[in-house]
């Protein structure tokens, strides 16, 4: 257990990783606790930095807000700190990496009728 930003940092050498699933992560809904959102403009940046050329990361969400803020994050990125995003693409309902495997919360969601946001980010 621990906090996933500092266990990377630890254990991961730059430009290693050729793709980072990132599921789900916490919205954190309430204003006040915002500041504790995973996918900020740092951390991409730093999940870029250790991507191999080509690589890429795949993001799901079930929150709009946080999803439209994951995208300006990305945005914010490249702005800051030269991370250069080659492609970026976006889809509600439709998984972009690989439709085969899908998480219990997708599959839980599907069933509910509500809208699941992708966002894949490719080095």
């Amino acid at each position: 257990k621990g906090d996933v930003r500092e266990i990377l940092r630890q254990e991961v050498a730059p430009e290693t990783v050729s793709v980072f699933h990132i599921y789900f992560p916490d919205p954190w809904p309430k204003r006040r606790h915002r500041r504790r959102r995973l996918l900020t403009a740092e951390f991409l940046n730093f999940l870029y930095e250790s991507l191999t050329a080509g690589g890429l990361i795949e993001i799901a969400t079930d929150f709009e807000d946080y999803f439209l803020e994951i995208r300006e994050s990305a945005a914010q990125s490249a702005t800051k700190s030269g991370a250069v995003w080659k492609q970026t693409r976006e889809s509600v309902n439709e998984r972009l990496f690989t439709a085969v495997a899908q998480t219990n919360y997708e599959l839980k969601y599907q069933k509910e009728a509500r809208p699941i946001y992708y966002l894949e980010l490719r080095k």
